[in-house]
C-alpha cells in the first residue's frame, strides 16, 4: 500500500530512531524557540494530496502561531479539491500560482 512506498525514503515511524531521523530534515521538528521571528512563509496544501496530508501544514502553521513567532504570518492557503497540483483545473492552478507570486512580490517589494 501507500505506507510501504515511502518507508524506504522517510523511515518507519515504528522504529525507535524515527524521531531522531525526522529531526535531520523536518522543518516542523526544527522550529527554534530562540529565534525571535522567522521570515514570511506561505504554506499551501491540497485536501487529498497522496504524499503529504494537509494536517502537516496546519500543524506547522499552528506551532508557529502558538509560539508567537509573527503576527501576520505564516500565510496559509488550503485548496479543498484535487489530489496534487496536476489535478487542479486551469482556474484553480492559476489562482494558486497567482497567490504564490503575489505573496513573493509583496514580500520582496516591501520598502525597508
Amino acid at each position: 500500500g501507500g505506507f510501504q512506498s515511502w518507508v524506504s525514503e522517510f523511515g518507519d515511524p515504528d522504529e525507535s530512531d524515527w524521531e531522531d531521523f525526522m529531526k535531520n530534515y523536518s522543518p516542523f521538528h526544527n522550529i527554534d524557540d530562540s529565534v525571535k521571528r522567522y521570515p514570511s512563509i506561505l504554506f499551501t496544501t491540497l485536501a487529498n494530496d497522496p504524499n503529504v496530508h494537509p494536517g502537516h501544514a496546519r500543524k506547522m502553521v499552528k506551532k508557529l502561531w502558538d509560539q508567537g513567532l509573527g503576527k501576520k504570518w505564516p500565510a496559509y492557503y488550503y485548496e479543498s479539491s484535487g489530489d496534487d497540483a496536476s489535478s487542479l483545473d486551469a482556474k484553480q492552478y492559476a489562482f494558486v500560482t497567482t497567490l504564490a507570486y503575489d505573496f513573493l512580490w509583496r514580500k520582496l517589494s516591501k520598502s525597508k
